[in-house]
This record gives structure tokens, sequence and C-alpha cells, in this order.
């Protein structure tokens, strides 16, 4: 996909450079994708999978996972008692909370490697798959297919990500890999929530962010306007992007600087 994508583009090019090569790449390679079933997935039991190694690492990683979420709202009470130790004076809690932080950091810190180990494991395990007559399947590791077992042919795997696995509702896919689902529909637009606390606290990283975007969409502009002969109005592009970001954030959108534009 990616060769033809990038053959599309240079061929394009060569044609006629007036074309929008890699909007047409972007067209033909989705279509395709779409045609042939680029991406396929489907939702299934633990069950379904022939192999009790693989049910087990299933459940580890899980465990993992799981118990890291608790420990980090422990760790985040710890240093809300650190803080109120400090304001207060008081000493001997201050060291106890210091060393409960420590102990639960050791731990998490644990965890995640463990995690990340199943995680690995279980994403190079390969699978055959049997559909049965009701349209589920039944998996089989590679190397252990029962003799007599016809498969469809394709080579399934895993979907892991940072999140624990639904034991009732694994995704196992057999084709390309893609960025992610992209949800359907419009956001919804809400005010955000204005704590005066978590806006002191963030202010100054915010505008570290805003400077080092503003400074870039100008920088690209100027570039631009210096090879176009189109004047530069740093203002406007100053205004577009707080406004962008500001209706932005009432859809929870990222923050992303709007790139500038070259006006006459």
């Amino acid at each position: 996909m990616g060769v033809l994508a990038f053959s599309i583009m240079v061929g394009l090019n060569r044609v006629s450079r007036k074309i929008p090569s890699v909007l047409a790449a972007v067209v033909v390679t989705t279509l395709l994708s779409w045609a042939t079933g680029f991406e396929h997935n489907v939702s299934t039991s633990i069950v379904t999978i022939d192999s009790l190694q693989t049910r087990k690492l299933i459940r580890e990683f899980n465990r993992s996972v799981k118990t890291v979420q608790p420990m980090s709202t422990e760790r985040a009470e710890l240093y809300k008692a650190l803080e109120a130790a400090k304001q207060n004076d008081d000493v001997t809690g201050e060291i106890h909370a210091r060393h409960d932080i420590s102990i639960i950091g050791v731990e998490i810190e644990r965890l995640n490697l463990e995690a990340r180990a199943y995680r690995n494991e279980l994403r190079r395990l390969l699978f055959a798959a049997q559909q049965r007559g009701d349209g589920s399947y039944r998996f089989f590791l590679q190397d252990a297919i029962p003799e007599g077992v016809e498969t469809d042919g394709k080579v399934w795997r895993i979907l892991v990500g940072n999140k624990a696995l639904p034991e009732d509702a694994l995704m196992i896919g057999s084709g390309g890999a893609v960025v992610g689902h992209v949800p359907s529909g419009l956001p919804t637009f809400t005010l955000p929530e204005i704590n005066l606390k978590t806006l002191l606290h963030l202010l100054p990283y915010a505008a570290i962010i805003a400077l080092l975007g503003f400074i870039e969409a100008v920088s690209v502009a100027k570039a631009m306007s210096a090879k176009t002969g189109q004047r530069l109005h740093p203002n406007q592009e100053l205004i577009g992007q707080g406004l962008a970001n500001i209706v932005g954030s009432m859809g929870r959108a990222t923050s992303c600087p709007v790139r500038s534009r070259a006006r006459r």
C-alpha cells in the first residue's frame, strides 16, 4: 500500500505538477483498502483461542495493567499528603509519604515492564482461523494447527494496546495495520470546566507551547511569502490560532496551531 501510494505521487508529478498527486494517492489507497477489506478485525471470546498458554498470557497481561491503575491513584493521594505535610511542617509525615511514594513508584515500574513483556509476546503470536458454520471463528497457533482442520489461509494477530483486553470481546485482526478507529459524527460542543488552580498551574506551559507554535507557523509563512511575494500579517495569524484553540477546546480537540496564511 505504501509503495502504491508513493508510485502514484511520483507518477502524477512527472505527468503534471498541477495534478494534486497526494490527494489522488489518498483517494486511491482509501478506496482500495475499503474494497479489499484491508482492515479485517473480528471480536471474539478468549475461549475461541485454542491455546492455554495464550489465554494465560492474556490474563497475566490484564492483571498487570489493571493493578497499575489503583496504585497510580494511591500514589496521587500520597502526593497530596506530601504537600499537606510540607505546608504543616510535618517532617515525620513527609518522610513517610516520600517512602510510600518511592515504594509504589518501584512497583508501578515493575508492573509496567511486566505488562510490556506480555504485550510484546502476545503481538508476536501468529494464528490461523477456522470459520464455523455459524460464522464464528476458532483460532489456532500457526505452528499448532490440528490435523484435518481447514483454515482460511490468513494470518491473524491479537490486537493489543495499553489497556486490558476484554476476555469476552478480544479484537483479532488479519488485515493491514491502520492508524486507529476514527469516531463517526460531529463532536459535542460543551464549555470546558475552568478551574483557577489548574489554570495557574498550566499557564506557564501553555504560554511556552503557544509561543513555539506561533514562531513555527510564522517561520513557515515567512518562507512562503518570500517565494510568492505576498504580505504577511503576524497579528492575524495569532488571532487565528487563538480562536481555533478556544473553539477546539469546546469540542475536546487537541491543541494544533493553524498553519499560517500569507495575505495579499
